[in-house]
Formats: structure tokens, sequence, C-alpha cells
């Protein structure tokens, strides 16, 4: 459409002004200077009039879209030269010949022209941008010739629900897709809820919407009468007593588990739901029952203690009985009866717990074994007495057990008075590690004691160990054995001097040949290493330097192949 912008011009107080004959409005053009004027005054009265606007308008496709344009052209068909414009858009902060990306509304543009030195400005032009008067849309439930809705049926035993889908306008060839994957224009067959839908056209503009499908209303009720659950765990003895109301009386049942009665029985523990169908009236109701029963019986049997070693022990075990109904009834192989049994032979023995409504578990069974015997892991091998310093002994058994009785017995007297002896916690004791003092008499000979230990927990005697006391009297406070022989055979294959301390720097041994030449030097830690290698079997004449006391023991030492 073009459009001429008609303007009368005039010169007032040294200003050039025009007026838009259409709107009245007065616009400065320039300021004048004094004479000559640049341009011819005809021209200056007649150039914003010779300015033609043309527009081309592009509506939108879709209804709510924004892909809308505008574009003019402008002409200008009077002398003075070769115009430039200045074009204001009001809605849209550009300038320029066309504005895109539109919505559906109203838009106005200002123009400014200016052709040989005479500047004008039209007034401004409104341009509407509308969308398709016939436009895809879904139309609503309850509108004449709309879309419909058939609620679903909860009495049938297949979903009934319907949307009869309506959509008018826009550009044919639609295309649906569902929220339930569906793609067609109506779905059936539809549970109660909310279903959504979008509608495509031929230019791609799209409408959507959400139906919800509910449930045929019924006033038929079903409410429990009388559950009686289970009376043990896996069995089937519980029933479902039910009252249905507000309904014709004749009815038709179908439950989960296939039964067709108004009441179940002989029903295991689980959930069982019922569909109750007026037979004379449009209704049904459906409900879900819980038949209970008691936990699994466990019989949870454990073991006291085992058999002990000796003869005319006895072995105990017990259960424990969880679930079912209490009180329970304990039955022991071998007739035995309670939580607790207790048998003297080794073997596997069964046990049944059957609960108050005579439920039984799967029977259970525990072993019963022979008790190992304690037995003595850390404990002295020799002991050294050379003055009358009590001497400690420490032994420490391998159980656990909260009492040990622990047997000491006198052992044999080597070239010593029997009636020279005195023992202290000579006995039983209940320690672990158990600690036994000894002292001497002061008339006690030179010689070896030996005392036996032996571990006990309950009838249960563990292998005796033998600790040498090993006595020296006089100045010298080491016990230098006689003789050994390193021949291999693990009996007295070591040199095993017996010193009261442990300490390197209290004691030095030197060995010497019978010809006098030194074979041997060390303390009280390397002589346990001393293994006469290459040494001849014959006697030998050593020195034990005490650094403690001051003192220096002496004698001769033969070594046997």
């Amino acid at each position: 459409m073009k459009r001429n912008i008609p303007f009368i011009c005039f010169i007032l107080l040294n200003v050039f002004l025009c007026l838009e004959v259409s709107a009245f409005t007065a616009i400065r053009y320039s300021p004048l200077t004094r004479g000559p004027y640049p341009v011819r005054g005809e021209e200056a009265f007649f150039a914003c009039d010779d300015l033609t606007v043309t527009e081309t308008i592009t509506d939108v496709t879709c209804r709510g879209g924004s892909d809308g344009a505008i574009g003019i052209a402008l002409e200008y068909t009077g002398s003075g030269g070769t115009p430039s414009f200045v074009i204001n858009w009001i809605e849209r902060p550009e300038e320029g010949n066309t504005i895109e990306d539109l919505s559906v509304g109203t838009y106005r543009v200002q123009i400014t022209m200016t052709v040989g030195g005479v500047t004008c400005t039209t007034s401004q032009i409104s341009y509407t941008v509308d969308e398709p008067a016939n436009g895809l849309e879904i139309l609503p439930v309850g509108q004449n010739g709309g879309t419909s809705i058939t609620d679903n049926n909860p009495c049938s035993p297949n979903n009934t629900g319907l949307i009869d889908l309506k959509v008018a306008g826009g550009a044919p060839s639609y295309t649906y897709s569902w929220s339930n994957n569906k793609t067609t224009q109506d779905i059936e067959n539809l549970a109660a809820g909310d279903y959504s839908v979008t509608v495509t056209d031929g230019n791609g503009c799209t409408a959507e919407e959400t139906f919800t499908v509910n449930d045929e209303e019924s006033n038929l009720t079903v409410t429990k009468k009388k559950i009686t659950d289970a009376l043990c765990h896996n069995s089937s003895n519980g029933a479902i007593d039910i009252n249905v109301n507000n309904g014709s009386g004749n009815y038709d049942y179908v439950w989960s588990n296939g039964k067709h009665t108004e009441d179940l029985s002989n029903l295991a523990r689980g959930s069982y739901t019922v569909t109750v169908t007026d037979k004379n009236q449009v209704g049904c109701a459906s409900k879900t029952f819980t038949v209970g029963a008691p936990d699994r019986l466990e019989h949870n049997v454990s073991l006291v203690q085992d058999i002990p070693c000796k003869d005319g022990g006895m072995g105990a075990v017990m259960v424990a009985p969880s679930g079912g109904t209490s009180p329970y009834t304990v039955d022991w192989q071998g007739g035995q009866t309670g939580t607790m049994a207790q048998y003297d032979t080794p073997g596997t023995y069964m046990v049944t717990v059957t609960d108050k409504h005579g439920c039984e578990n799967d029977n259970g069974t525990i072993s019963l074994a022979l008790a190992d015997p304690p037995q003595i892991t850390d404990f002295p091998e020799t002991a050294l007495f050379s003055d009358n310093t009590p001497q400690n002994l420490a032994y420490e058994v391998d159980l656990s057990a909260s009492k040990l009785n622990w047997k000491v017995k006198a052992g044999s007297l080597q070239n010593i008075n029997t009636n020279a002896t005195n023992y202290q916690d000579e006995g039983e004791r209940e320690d672990n590690p158990l600690s036994l003092t000894f002292s001497l008499q002061d008339n006690r000979s030179n010689g070896t004691l030996k005392i036996m230990v032996s571990p006990q927990s309950g009838l249960c005697e563990g292998d005796p160990v033998e600790t040498a006391i090993e006595v020296s009297s006089g100045a010298c406070s080491v016990f230098v054995p006689d003789i050994f022989t390193p021949n291999g055979d693990n009996e007295n294959d070591t040199w095993d001097v017996v010193f009261p301390s442990n300490d390197p720097k209290d004691y030095t041994l030197i060995l010497y040949s019978r010809s006098g030449a030194k074979v041997f030097e060390g303390n009280v830690m390397t002589i346990r290493s001393f293994t006469a290698a290459g040494c001849p079997p014959t006697t030998y004449y050593y020195i034990v330097k005490d650094h403690v006391n001051g003192n220096d023991c002496r004698g001769a030492v033969s070594i046997l192949r």
C-alpha cells in the first residue's frame, strides 16, 4: 500500500516549518540563515509531499506464533536530489526497512527524510500483524461438537475409558501424540487417569491439551466383617468374611485367587482382592484384605560345651525358639525335653520345636565332640637357683577359659637331699598365666630339681611340661652343665648355660682347650648359639666372669659326639 504524505511548508521567525495536512503537526526542518536560501521556495514546500511508503505484511503462521514480519519500501518522486531516510520503529528498538519475528499486534513506524537540504518527519504509521482466522485448536469437552470422554467402568475386567478427540482449523493432515504413546486421534480401553495429547497440522502448528478419565461412581461398598489369620507361618487356615452394602443384594463376586464366593476360607497369609458387581444396578466396588500369620518358627540351636576329655563328663546344647506363637514345646533326640539337653557321647543330635498351635519348625541339628584339652604354650624349661632368692616361674595356656586348674607335681631330685626342699604355692591354681614362686632351704646341695605342671579345664587335662631347676651353691651364681653332646640327635645338643640375668654385660664365659688355647668367648646372649663346631670331643675348661658380684666360676665340661 502506497502512502503520500501532504505537507504545507513556510518560513516563520527565521525557521523553516512544515505542517502535515492530515495531522496539523508542525515540523521544524532546519534553521535559516540570512539569505540567499539553498533551495527554491516551491521545492521546500512540496518535498515531503512526494514521499510514498509501501508496506508488506506477513501474518503469523500459527496461533500464538511469532514468525510475523513487516517490510516497508520508500519512494521519493520529487526533485532536489536523492533523499536519505531514518526509519524508527516504535515497538521495536530497531532501524531499518524490515522487522521480523513478530507476534500478533500493532506496530508503528516514523520516517524522517532529508532531501535538497530540507528535513521532514512523518507522523506515526501503524501496521497490524494478524494470526490465521481459522487456526488449529482442540475443541474442549462440553462444547457443542467438542471432545467427549467416556469414564472407565471399574467393574469391567478390562478398562473401558474412551477419549473422542475433536480438532478444528489449521492446515489438514493432522498427526497425534498421546502421553500413553498412542498416535491415533481417539484412544480407548483407558483406566482412570490423565492423558495429554499434542496435535500437529500440515504447517507444523501444534495444539496441546490434557483430559481426565474418571472411574464411574457407585454407591456400593465392601467392608470387612471378620478376618481370621493363619495359625502357622506356612499354613492355609485363614479366612475372610465381608459385608456388601448399598446395593440390590444380587451380586457377583470375583476374587484375585479365582474364587467367586462371598467369603473365603482355607487361606494362607497374603493379600486378596475382591470385586463385587451389582447384577441389578449399575455399580461395583473393589476391596483388598490381608490375612496375617505368625513369623516363621525358628529353633536357634547353640553349643553350651563339648563333652569333656575324661570319662563321666557331659556335653550340653541349648535351643532358643523364636517366631510362631509361644509357649513352645522342645523335644530332643533321645527323649530329653526343655531348652537345654546333655549328652555324654559325641555325635549329631536333633531337636524339634512346637508352638502353641502345633506348628513345627524344620528339625534342627547340632553336633557334640570331645573338647580339646588345654595346652601350655609358654613355660620355662630351665631355671637357676644360686642363693636364697625365690624363683618365679610363669606358665601360659592356649585356652581363654575363665577358670583353669593347674597341678604342680614334685619332680625328681638329682644330687640333692629330698628333705632340703621347700615348695611354695604347690597345688592347684586358677590363674592364666600361672605364676609359681619357689625357694630352697639354705642347706641345699648342688643338683637338679624337676617339677611337672599340667593345665586343666573342667575335666580336661592337657599334656604336662617339665621345668628343670638347677641348684648351684657357693660363690658361683651361674649353672654350667658339665657335659653336652652336639651330634644332631636333638638330645643335649646345646650347651645350656643358665645365667640369673639376661643382660649381656653381666657375665662373660671363656672356654679353653686342655692345652690352654681359647676356643670360645661369649656373653649371656652369644653362649646360646655355641654349637662346638670344629671342637673335637674332649674335656674343656671354662671361666665365668660374674661382673655383678665380682666372682669367677671355674670348671670343666666334656664334649661327646
